[in-house]
């Protein structure tokens, strides 16, 4: 049963995340080419390059918080979420729902 919350916990993280970055990426192209080559690089690749890494750490914390809640051992879950948030929140989701299906079945 705590999976089932957890996975509406974490649609909802990663859709109005999803939601926040594509928002941003509209809001930074909108902005006009200017003649400086570094600029345009600036702000069409980095920052929101830079946004979205932002907001995979936040996941990654979020997910540290929940790791810690269920004492689950690995620290490959919060690499893959830093990396590409949905991964590791698929993994981590994965993992708790193994564990908690098979701790089940064993009693």
């Amino acid at each position: 049963m705590i999976a089932k919350n957890l996975i509406g916990k974490y649609a909802l993280i990663l859709a109005t995340f999803s939601i926040i970055t594509v928002a941003f990426q509209h809001l930074i192209s909108s902005e006009e080419f200017s003649d400086d080559v570094i600029r345009n690089m600036l702000f069409h690749t980095y920052i929101p390059l830079a946004f979205s890494s932002l907001l995979n750490v936040v996941t990654a914390l979020i997910v540290q918080r929940d790791i810690r809640k269920h004492a689950i051992k690995t620290k490959y879950i919060m690499v893959a979420t830093i990396f590409y948030r949905p991964v590791g929140v698929f993994a981590f989701l994965l993992y708790l729902i193994f564990r908690e299906r098979f701790s089940s079945s064993n009693v």
